[in-house]
């Protein structure tokens, strides 16, 4: 029952919709606006900026360990290089 009232307001409100067409807008006058006059633009160039020249020196804080841990690793390395290629060897 309620579906048909559904419907029917639908296709009522449908129908009345579609036989009023609405009034096309008329077209808008074309106004042409007046030219702006021109106008002095002041240029400015920046100050160049001038950097101190300080050369930093950074600390000496570095020590000889890591180099002679690198040189031990690599020592070790050589000997297990040699073990494996004389035991292949003979």
């Amino acid at each position: 029952m309620y579906r048909i009232l559904v419907i029917a307001l639908l296709a009522a409100i449908a129908t009345a919709c579609a036989s009023t067409p609405e009034p096309e807008p008329a077209p808008a006058p074309v106004v042409e606006a007046p030219k702006p006059e021109p106008v002095e633009v002041a240029v400015v160039e920046p100050e160049p900026v001038v950097q101190p020249e300080t050369t930093r020196m950074l600390p000496k804080t570095a020590s000889p360990i890591p180099g002679i841990g690198l040189a031990g690793l690599s020592a070790m390395g050589a000997g297990v290089g040699l073990r494996w290629t004389r035991r292949r060897l003979l």
